[in-house]
C-alpha cells in the first residue's frame, strides 16, 4: 500500500456516516441505524495484505452479527418467509456446491480456495441476516424512517464521490490497495494526479453505478410516499446530479446506459417537477465543465474519456471489452461440450477454476456468472427466482391502490438499473471484496420491497375479510 494509508479515509467518512446516523436517529430503531449505517462505511476498517482484496474487513461485517445477536436475545428472532428464499439463492446453493470445488482443482489450491470460499460464505450469510432482520423491521414499522436513513447516507457517500471527481480531492482507496492493472501508481503518482476511471472510499468503479441505482430506489419511495412534502421530494434531483458526476467519473460505460436509463425514468415518472428537474441537470453540467475546465489535468482527462468510450472500445474490438465476450464464448463453449457443466458448474465460488478454463476470475456480468458457477440448469433457477422478487414488487404498479403503485414505481428503478448493470457487471453476486458492500445494498433494497408488497397483500387481505369478500 506504500506510503498511504486507510486511516485517513477510514476517519473521514466514518465521521460523516455518524453526523447522518444522528441527525436519523429518531427515525429509525438505534439497532437498524446501526445496520444500515455501517453498510455507507465502504472503506475497511483492516486490510489483510495476504489475501488481496478478500482479506478486507469492513465496519459491516461487525455490526451485522451484533444486531442479530440482539435480535436473537431480544425476542427470538424468526427469518421472514420471503428472507429464506433469498437465503437459499444467496447462501445455500454456493454452501450445497461448494463440495465439486474439488472436482476441479489442482490439491495445491485447497487450502486457499477454502479460506477464499470460508470468506465468501459468511459475507453471503451477513447479507442474509442483514436483509431478514431489516424484512422484519419493515414488517413492524413504517418504512420511511429506513428510506430517509438510507436516502440521506446514499447523498452523503455520492457527495464524496463528487468531491474526488470535481474538486480533486484524493479518495481512492480500493484501486490502491488491490493496485488494480498495476495503474494506480501511474495515474496517482507526480503533480498531475487522475482521478477519473477510479471509485472512491472503498468502493471500486463498476459499484458505483450500483450505488446510484439503490440511491434513486430510496428516494423515489420517499416522494411517491411524501408526495405533500415538496422540500423532501425535491432531495432526488441534488441526489441525482451527485450521481451523474460520480458514473462519469469512473468512466463505467455499462454503468453510463444504465444510470441513464434509470434517470430517464425517473424524470418521466416525475414529470410534474421537470423544471426542476431540468435547472438541476443544467446546473449539474455547467458545474462540472467549469471544474474540468479549469483543472490542470483536463488534456490526460480527455485522453482517459477518448479511450473508454471510443469505437472500438463500446463494440467490444479491445480493452475490456474483449476479455468480456472470449470468456462469455469460452463458457458457451464448455456447456456444449461438457454436458457436466450443466448440473455442476465450476462449484459454486471457484475464481481459480474459473480462470483456468475461461481466463476470468468470475463472469462479467450476474447472468453468466450464475451458470457458470452453479451450471446450466441451477443457474436458471436462481436467476428466475431473483426475476420473480422483482416481478412480485412490481405487482400492482399498473392497477394496484396508490400505495401500491408507489412501491411498483420504486421497484422499477431497481429493475432497470439492475438489469442493465447485471448484464456486464456483478451486482447481485460478488467475489472477494470488490462488490460485497454494493451487493449488500441491493440486495437489502430488495429485501424491504419485498416486505413492503407483503405488508401491503395483508392489508388488502384483512380488508377484504372486513367487508365480507375472499381475497383475491
Amino acid at each position: 500500500m506504500n506510503d498511504y494509508s486507510i486511516l485517513q479515509p477510514l476517519l473521514l467518512q466514518a465521521a460523516g456516516v455518524l453526523l447522518v446516523a444522528f441527525y436519523q436517529r429518531h427515525n429509525v430503531p438505534a439497532h437498524v441505524n446501526l445496520l444500515i449505517s455501517s453498510a455507507f462505511v465502504t472503506v475497511p476498517v483492516f486490510w489483510l495484505t495476504s489475501l488481496d482484496d478478500v482479506g478486507m474487513l469492513f465496519l459491516f461485517d461487525i455490526c451485522v452479527p451484533l444486531v442479530m445477536f440482539r435480535e436473537l436475545w431480544v425476542h427470538g428472532f424468526r427469518f421472514p418467509r420471503r428472507a429464506v428464499t433469498i437465503t437459499v439463492v444467496v447462501f445455500l446453493v454456493p454452501f450445497l456446491s461448494f463440495p465439486l470445488s474439488y472436482a476441479f482443482l489442482d490439491s495445491s489450491y485447497f487450502a486457499f480456495h477454502e479460506v477464499l470460499t470460508f470468506l465468501f460464505l459468511y459475507r453471503a450469510l451477513l447479507i442474509c441476516c442483514a436483509v431478514a432482520i431489516l424484512m422484519s423491521v419493515v414488517n413492524k414499522m413504517p418504512l420511511d424512517g429506513i428510506a430517509k436513513l438510507a436516502g440521506w447516507q446514499s447523498i452523503l457517500l455520492l457527495a464524496w464521490g463528487a468531491l474526488q471527481y470535481l474538486g480533486g480531492v484524493d479518495l481512492v482507496v480500493y484501486e490502491r490497495l488491490k493496485d488494480v492493472e498495476n495503474v494506480v501508481d501511474l495515474k496517482l503518482s507526480g503533480e498531475q494526479q487522475i482521478l477519473f476511471g477510479f471509485g472512491f472510499l472503498g468502493l471500486f468503479r463498476g459499484a458505483v453505478p450500483q450505488m446510484v441505482v439503490v440511491t434513486l430506489f430510496w428516494w423515489m419511495l420517499l416522494i411517491e410516499r411524501n408526495k405533500g412534502s415538496h422540500w423532501q421530494g425535491n432531495w432526488i434531483f441534488p441526489a441525482m446530479a451527485l450521481g451523474a458526476i460520480c458514473v462519469l467519473g469512473t468512466l463505467s460505460r455499462s454503468g453510463l446506459i444504465a444510470v441513464a436509463v434509470a434517470y430517464a425514468y425517473c424524470l418521466v415518472t416525475l414529470s410534474k417537477r421537470r423544471i426542476l428537474a431540468i435547472v438541476v441537470v443544467a446546473m449539474t453540467g455547467l458545474l462540472g465543465g467549469f471544474f474540468l475546465a479549469s483543472s490542470p489535468v483536463i488534456e490526460l482527462a480527455s485522453e482517459l474519456f477518448l479511450d473508454r468510450f471510443d469505437a472500438d472500445q463500446l463494440m467490444g474490438q479491445s480493452g475490456s471489452g474483449v476479455t468480456r465476450i472470449q470468456s462469455a464464448l469460452a463458457l458457451f463453449g464448455d456447456l456444449a461440450d461438457d454436458p457436466w457443466r450443466w448440473l455442476a458448474g465450476l462449484g459454486g465460488f471457484n475464481p481459480i477454476a474459473a480462470h483456468d478454463r475461461y481466463g476470468v476470475y468470475g463472469m462479467h456480468g450476474d447472468f453468466l456468472d450464475v451458470i457458470a458457477r452453479h451450471g446450466l440448469i441451477v443457474g436458471l433457477i436462481m436467476s428466475a427466482v431473483i426475476f420473480s422478487f422483482f416481478l412480485y414488487g412490481l405487482k400492482g404498479l399498473f392497477g394496484g391502490s396508490d400505495k401500491e403503485k408507489q412501491l411498483a414505481r420504486a421497484v422499477v428503478v431497481l429493475a432497470l438499473g439492475f438489469g442493465l448493470l447485471g448484464l456486464t457487471q456483478g451486482v447481485l453476486m460478488f467475489s472477494g471484496a470488490a462488490g460485497y458492500l454494493a451487493s449488500a445494498h441491493s440486495w437489502m433494497a430488495i429485501g424491504v420491497a419485498v416486505a413492503m408488497r407483503e405488508k401491503l397483500d395483508r392489508k388488502r387481505k384483512d380488508l377484504f375479510r372486513q367487508k365480507g369478500f375472499p381475497y383475491a
